[in-house]
C-alpha cells in the first residue's frame, strides 16, 4: 500500500501497482470526529459527506448503507467496523473515516461496540476480484495490532491517512 498525496488535502492510496482499479481517494473532509449515538446516525453523517462530496443524493446514499447485506459491513471485534458500498454514480473509490466519541452497540444480541467506522466507496464498474483485494488489504490493516489506539490517539486527518501507510 502506498499514499501520494494528490493535492494539500486530497490522498491516494494505491493498493495495487498493477491494477488502477485499486486504488483509493480521500480527503482531510472524509475524516471526521462526531458525536453519534446510534448506527441510524453514523449512516445519516456518512450519506451526507458523499452528498457534499460527489453529490449523491441524500436518500438514495442512506438507503443503500443501511441495506441489511451481511456482506457489505465487516466488524473486527476491536471496536472497528469496515462498511464496503458499490455506486454507479462515483468516477473514484473513496474512504471515509468517523472517529466516534463514545463507543455504541453495533449488535445488541452479540454485545459488539464499535468506536471507529471506515467506509469505502468502490465504483460498481470494477471487478469483484480488485473489489474483494482491495478489502482484503483494508482488512489486514484494520486488524492489525494497536490500530484501534493508534488511530483513536490521531490528532489530524493526516495522522490518521499516515498510519494506513505499511511500516
Amino acid at each position: 500500500m502506498k499514499i501520494e498525496t494528490v493535492n494539500n488535502s486530497a490522498y491516494e492510496i494505491c493498493l495495487s501497482k498493477t491494477f488502477i482499479e485499486q486504488k483509493i481517494m480521500t480527503n482531510k473532509k472524509s475524516f471526521i470526529d462526531a458525536a453519534l449515538n446510534s448506527r441510524k446516525q453514523i449512516l445519516k453523517k456518512i450519506s451526507e459527506l458523499a452528498k457534499n462530496q460527489f453529490g449523491l443524493s441524500l436518500g438514495d446514499c442512506y438507503e443503500s448503507l443501511d441495506s441489511k447485506s451481511i456482506n457489505d459491513n465487516i466488524s473486527y471485534n476491536n471496536g472497528i467496523l469496515l462498511i464496503n458500498k458499490t455506486f454507479k454514480e462515483i468516477n473514484s473509490n473513496h474512504l471515509f473515516c468517523v472517529r466516534l466519541q463514545k463507543p455504541i452497540v453495533l449488535n445488541k444480541n452479540l454485545g459488539e461496540k464499535i468506536d471507529i467506522v471506515f467506509v469505502i466507496f468502490i465504483q460498481d464498474r470494477i471487478k469483484t476480484s480488485s473489489r474483494l483485494q482491495i478489502l482484503s488489504k483494508f482488512s489486514r490493516v484494520l486488524k492489525g495490532n494497536n490500530f484501534r489506539d493508534t488511530i483513536i490517539g490521531a490528532k489530524k486527518p493526516e495522522d490518521v491517512i499516515a498510519l494506513l501507510m505499511p511500516n
